[in-house]
């Protein structure tokens, strides 16, 4: 089993192809080959945090179909940091298949938190943030002790805890 941690997909979301300058030519393109890239790095046994921003989809009925639909597909444990997209209940995402859903998580001496510009108090000075939020091309919030994980910085792929040691390190 291994960690692996991955924000921003923003699944079902059309304008992001434009936002960000996705190289997609429609949102289908998109939404298969985010979720093709999860399921060629991660199996059965990875644990994949999704930091922030998971799906965009609309209406609430339709929205809770429509993420148990990418869900279905993906193959790995998933886990759910919330986003500023990402609008259900944690016990709602839970219920329709993330192992577990939150607003942040402590993973040893990382934070995993959707936005880097979050303030915490009494936040350990070594603790190294994982975030998405920004979309930015590059993986390094050079000054926030941070690294971003959005798919925008990592080819539109997880990224793995072994990768970010190694950046952490050097």
């Amino acid at each position: 089993m291994s960690n692996y941690f991955t924000a921003d997909l923003h699944l079902g979301h059309e304008k992001i192809i434009e936002y960000c300058e996705r190289p997609f030519s429609c949102i289908e393109e998109m939404d298969f080959k985010l979720i093709q890239r999860i399921n060629l790095t991660c199996v059965l046994s990875d644990d994949l945090y999704i930091i922030g921003d998971f799906a965009l989809c609309g209406r609430r009925a339709e929205t809770r179909k429509r993420i148990k639909n990418y869900l279905n597909q993906i193959y790995c444990n998933l886990h759910l940091i919330k986003g500023n997209h990402d609008r259900l209940k944690c016990g709602q995402y839970v219920d329709l298949g993330f192992k577990s859903a939150r607003t942040f998580k402590m993973l040893g001496n990382w934070l995993l938190i959707h936005n880097h510009r979050s303030r915490w108090k009494r936040l350990p000075h070594h603790t190294l943030k994982l975030c998405g939020h920004s979309h930015a091309k590059n993986y390094d919030h050079t000054g926030h002790n941070c690294i971003n994980i959005g798919v925008d910085a990592w080819n539109f792929k997880p990224v793995s805890e072994e990768r970010i040691n190694e950046i952490r390190l050097s």
